[in-house]
């Protein structure tokens, strides 16, 4: 159900503003709203503060992530924490740890450590640069000196692309003073280079360098101290290199100060995210220099209990429940038995209903378990699903939300199991081909419908559940039609149009001389009136007569929409088949491999068992649940609620890092 809400109003010193945010944040029950008292809101400028701090924290546990992936400092998580990896405080822990933690201190000290690696990193990347342009040319025994003498021979390293070497060649052959030597030849570069080194007479080096720099020849002068050969060079670069290398590996070490401060990190900073929170929900909050109000809502049957605790709490404060006015939207809580709250994950992917408008949470859950099990059909599937969704619930750690979808999937596979169980479905397996026994007899016995052999049985057994969904979509709008006090659709829309189909069908079925065959006649004229009824009142909105009968003719078309969404429930006779002629090959190809293969077909067959019939299970329950979930969305739901209602939101938190306990109490 909705849950029914109360506008409340607080009012308190504003003294006490940022500790009864902290207290109502924690609280998590008032979904905060806009004050309507000509009173202003708090001066602003702390946000910008809190959002500049949290971005610096944010940059401290960025540098953490770093570290932790450079040192290989994988954090381990324990296999009950697998869907909760997170750890869990309350907000006072949190805070506190933000007060005790010297932040300020902590993030200066990261900003050095991450400046010298970054230095230390930078310095290395231009040795390594520097060694790779000096390398190629090891084997030469220049100095320095050589490179900047001034003599009549002009001594020059050069680099060209290996395609311009046939014509460098030729040309250094026109010159008569030239003298070429290869020194390297490198084809792993995107384009493929020669080296070396060119003696050539001043009087030819204007001619030299002319075409150097036709062909996009580099001149190459080496990093060389006078008396430096490029051996020393090389020596004293991966010298430094190596010294460069252990200064980094020392900051990292130091920087495991920090590293061990990540958790403290992490509540300091969805401390200052709650913060955010509060200083973001104080805009709504109406404060003068003494005093504060802030509005909101509150679930009806958790006012008198909230009172209580901020009266308590805060002496000086009151809360009042206040009038809703016209233009309020109140937001929507659903309200449900421990039973139904898992089915509450199927109308949140719908989005919630209008306040005034129904859960249909309860109204879906039996339609939607067994359009699970009969697009599944397979009871083997069904207990392996039963099995797992059980462990998950009793040995994991689970947040609220998941623990409603882990119990969905818990009735989903109990109902996969019957369904699967009447249609003969377990593991694939045929059961013709058992060996004669008990079992064998058993499984034959319980089983009334074979999809495979007898396909229409089952689709006919699609249709009678659409048939019954759609018309109880209609007495659920007859209900939401009651609580609106509009009874005059209940007579004149609601009625009318489960009682045409069901006599069109009852009048079908004497026909074909299934049921009623004696009232095939009254039946028929009992559906007559019926469409005449609706043709004289469907179209009642319009004033001009003409235009009454003409839309209520037209209504009629609304057989064939209810038709169309009945053939819509086929598509579990398409489901259900495909899960059972997949598990039919899987054990095919199993048994295939299994004969075919000595000694180790038996174990391959056992592989192919299971990744067949995992792959199986896990692409037709996601199918199951999507196309069913579909069926809701639809076919069901827009016959009696238009959506759009505001999530109920309360203050709360906003966690990044650390979860709140309360998501994982179990509600009564």
């Amino acid at each position: 159900m909705i849950a029914p809400m109360a506008k409340i109003q607080i009012a308190a010193l504003e003294s006490d503003r940022e500790a009864l945010l902290q207290f109502l944040q924690e609280e998590e029950v008032v979904h905060v709203s806009e004050t309507p008292v000509d009173i202003p809101g708090p001066a602003g400028g702390d946000e910008s503060k809190t959002a500049y701090r949290l971005a610096r924290v944010q940059f401290v546990l960025e540098f953490i992530t770093r570290i932790r992936s450079e040192l290989h400092m994988e954090e381990k998580r324990s296999f009950k924490n697998m869907f909760a990896g997170k750890p869990a405080a309350a907000l006072a822990e949190l805070e506190k740890t933000f007060q005790d933690l010297h932040i300020d201190e902590l993030i200066e000290q990261t900003v050095h450590l991450n400046d010298q690696l970054l230095e230390a990193q930078s310095r290395i990347n231009a040795l390594t640069e520097e060694e790779s342009s000096v390398a190629p040319w090891k084997t030469l025994t220049v100095t320095g000196a050589d490179q900047a003498t001034s003599q009549p021979v002009v001594y020059t390293l050069i680099e060209a692309a290996l395609r311009d070497e046939e014509a460098f060649r030729t040309t250094l052959a026109d010159i008569p003073t030239a003298m070429w030597q290869e020194v390297d030849r490198d084809s792993s570069n995107k384009v493929p280079v020669v080296r070396g080194e060119v003696v050539v007479h001043q009087k030819d080096e204007a001619t030299l360098r002319a075409f150097l720099q036709q062909i996009n020849a580099k001149e190459i002068t080496l990093p060389l101290a006078t008396a430096e050969t490029v051996a020393d060079k090389l020596k004293a670069i991966q010298k430094e290199i190596q010294q460069e290398e252990k200064r980094y590996k020392e900051i990292l070490r130091e920087s495991k100060k920090v590293v061990k401060k990540e958790r403290e990190l992490q509540f300091a900073y969805d401390a200052l995210l709650h913060k955010q929170e509060r200083e973001v929900v104080e805009r709504h909050v109406a404060c003068s220099p003494f005093t504060l109000v802030l509005t909101g809502w509150v679930p009806k049957n958790w006012v008198q209990a909230l009172r209580t605790r901020i009266e308590q709490t805060f002496p000086s404060a009151a809360l009042e429940e206040i009038m809703i006015s016209e233009g309020d939207k109140p937001p929507v809580a659903l309200h449900n038995s421990r039973f139904m709250q898992p089915f509450e994950a199927v109308t949140n992917i719908y989005g919630k209903p209008a306040y005034n408008e129904l859960d249909p949470s309860g109204a879906l859950s039996l339609f939607f378990l067994i359009s699970f099990g009969l697009a599944l059909t397979d009871a083997g599937y069904g207990l392996v699903m039963m099995a797992g969704t059980f462990a998950a619930d009793r040995f994991f750690r689970l947040k609220r939300e998941m623990r409603k979808m882990v119990r969905l999937l818990f009735y989903a596979g109990f109902f996969t199991f019957i369904l699967g169980a009447l249609t003969g479905g377990w593991f694939g397996i045929d059961l013709a081909a058992l060996a004669d026994g008990p079992v064998k007899k058993f499984l034959l016995d319980i089983q009334l419908i074979n999809p495979i052999q007898d396909p229409l049985k089952l689709l006919g057994v699609a249709f009678a559940i659409g048939i019954v969904q759609l018309l109880f979509a209609w007495v659920m709008r007859a209900r939401h039609n009651w609580n609106m006090n509009q009874k005059m659709n209940i007579i004149l829309d609601d009625i009318p149009w489960i009682t045409m189909v069901i006599l069109i069908l009852a009048w079908a079925g004497a026909k074909l001389g299934i049921v009623f065959v004696e009232a095939v006649l009254v039946l028929k004229w009992a559906a007559v009136i019926n469409a005449i009824f609706l043709v004289l009142t469907q179209g009642r909105s319009f004033k001009n007569p003409f235009l009454k009968l003409g839309a209520g003719a037209i209504s009629l078309y609304g057989l064939i929409s209810f038709m169309s969404d009945t053939l819509s429930y086929s598509r579990l006779l398409a489901l259900g088949l495909a899960t059972g002629i997949i598990g039919l090959v899987v054990n095919l190809i199993a048994s295939m491999v299994s004969s075919s293969i000595p000694v180790v077909g038996f174990v391959l067959a056992g592989v192919v068992l299971l990744v067949g019939h995992v792959f199986n299970l896990g692409i037709n329950a996601l199918g199951a649940f999507i196309h069913s979930g579909r069926l809701q969305f639809v076919e069901f739901f827009p016959k009696f609620i238009e959506g759009g209602g505001v999530p109920y939101k309360p203050l709360g938190r906003v966690s990044k890092y650390v979860d709140n306990p309360k998501e994982f109490e179990i509600n009564s």
